[in-house]
């Protein structure tokens, strides 16, 4: 499981033990939420200003950045498969006041 906190500091946790795997350091915009692939090579981040960022876990590089629009990413996810090519479905909502 991915868990973004507030210093931009992105923890990749067991979602068994609840202990820290790793961490990634990411510049940029404050990070509106964050989801795992289901092999753990992959991390979805929704930033507040509109971008989905993807990057890969081990190396840390980002490898996908999606200006997807002027208003925050309210959620990330992956498929069941681990998303196995770039993108099968991006959705864009308006947040919900």
């Amino acid at each position: 499981m991915a868990i973004a906190r507030d210093d931009g500091v992105v923890e990749i946790r067991d979602a068994l033990t609840d202990l820290t795997r790793s961490m990634l350091a990411v510049p940029g915009a404050a990070i509106a939420d964050a989801a795992l692939d289901p092999r753990g090579q992959r991390l979805a981040l929704g930033r507040i200003h509109g971008t989905v960022e993807v990057w890969t876990t081990a190396p840390q590089e980002l490898v996908l950045r999606i200006h997807s629009h002027a208003g925050r990413v309210a959620a990330v996810a992956f498929s069941r498969d681990g998303w196995d090519e770039i993108a099968h479905v991006l959705a864009l909502c308006p947040e919900r006041p």
